[in-house]
C-alpha cells in the first residue's frame, strides 16, 4: 500500500458503483499508518487519514443506497443468504455491515406498512 494506491482507490470510490477494494483493505492501511508513524511522516499520514475516511463514507453512503435497492426490489425479503447482486464488491469486513442495514431496514418497513394498511408490504 502506498500513497498512489490510495489516490486511485479514492477515485474508483468516487463513481456511483463500489469501487473494488483488496479484501485486506484496512489492514494494508493500518500497516501503511503504522509505517508512516514510525518514519515520523506526519503531513503524509494525515493526508492517509483524510483520505481513508472519504473513501469509508462513500462507500456507507453507496452501501446504505443499495440496502434500499435491495429492500424495494425484492418482493420476499427473506433471503439475506445472496445479497452480493445488490453491493457487488463489498470487502468482507462489509458484509456484515451491509446485512445489518438491510435487517434494520426491513424492521422499519414492516413497522411502517403494519401502522399504515394502505401501504404495500
Amino acid at each position: 500500500m502506498n500513497f498512489q494506491d490510495l489516490r486511485k482507490y479514492q477515485k474508483n470510490e468516487k463513481r456511483s458503483e463500489l469501487g473494488k477494494l483488496p479484501d485486506t483493505f484496512y489492514e494494508e492501511v493500518q500497516e501503511y499508518c503504522k509505517n508512516l508513524e514510525e518514519n515520523k511522516d506526519f503531513p503524509t499520514l494525515n493526508n492517509v487519514v483524510a483520505i481513508v475516511e472519504r473513501i469509508r463514507h462513500q462507500r456507507f453512503i453507496k452501501m446504505f443506497n443499495r440496502a434500499l435497492a435491495y429492500l424495494y426490489h425484492n418482493t420476499q425479503n427473506d433471503n439475506l443468504d445472496d445479497l452480493s447482486m445488490f453491493a457487488p464488491n463489498l470487502i468482507s469486513s462489509e458484509v456484515a455491515l451491509f446485512r445489518d442495514i438491510v435487517k434494520g431496514l426491513l424492521k422499519h418497513d414492516h413497522y411502517v406498512t403494519q401502522e399504515c394498511k394502505y401501504l404495500k408490504k
